[in-house]
């Protein structure tokens, strides 16, 4: 017996390290991820995404999240190969962005850390 969308999606969003919902537009190559997981998409992000919806038509297809980092996807309907390809190739673009700016943040607070144990004259050098 197959689980049904609702299953799959659930067990997805326990699974995921990051997950993101699937919106397509009618235009080809017309694609938006919400972020569900570990961040979710800001007031502003879905005010800009409203914004355009009725105009791009905007439908929400699924879900694509990292589960052992394997690239996990569940989907409402089936999706041609192009499609799914180019959500693949996304997808990994945003996981990429995602690390790149939290290394950032990492290595920011590293520096910060560093230039504030200087203000503490135990640290410096007689």
């Amino acid at each position: 017996m197959t689980e049904t969308y609702e299953v799959r999606s659930d067990n997805l969003a326990k699974t995921a390290s990051i997950m993101v919902q699937v919106l397509l537009g009618t235009a080809p190559g017309d694609m938006e991820f919400v972020p569900q997981h570990p961040q979710v998409a800001t007031p502003e992000m879905w005010q800009n995404i409203m914004a355009t919806w009725h105009q791009r038509g905007l439908r929400h297809v699924g879900f694509i999240g990292l589960v052992n980092m394997v690239p996990t996807a569940v989907f409402n309907e089936p999706l041609d190969p192009r499609t799914t390809a180019g959500l693949a190739v996304a997808f990994g673009v945003f996981v990429g962005t995602l690390v790149t700016s939290a290394y950032a943040e990492i290595a920011e607070v590293k520096e910060l850390e560093r230039i504030y144990a200087y203000s503490d004259p135990s640290c410096l050098p007689n």
